[in-house]
């Protein structure tokens, strides 16, 4: 799948901390395929602002990541999870219509 660089930051924010191993072997594997090399840190001109907290970049980019089977239920789920305790943003939309597409029809 391709993402924009705030599907991949949303992703990376998105992405369990805990769980299961197998699910944190796939949750670390997708965080190590969505994460920014610092060549492209550069190129995006990325940077967090220190009083928001808020990650800024100026230009956009593409990126294929593979997304298996079991990594595309887990972030579903987390998706899922986020809507039904109201937390999910506008921001999340594209990505929840992108692995809901049933859904989203």
């Amino acid at each position: 799948m391709t993402f924009n660089v705030l599907e991949r930051v949303l992703l990376l924010n998105v992405l369990p901390a805990e769980g299961d191993v197998i699910s944190l072997r796939v949750s670390h594997n997708l965080k190590q395929a969505l994460s920014f090399p610092e060549e492209e840190l550069q190129a995006l001109e990325m940077k967090v602002d220190a009083a928001s907290g808020r990650v800024e970049w100026k230009t956009d980019s593409q990126k294929d990541v593979e997304v298996g089977p079991r990594a595309f239920t887990l972030i579903a789920d987390r998706l899922d999870a986020l809507s039904r305790q109201g937390k999910l943003h506008e921001d999340h939309l594209g990505l929840y219509d992108r692995f809901h597409p049933v859904e989203a029809a």
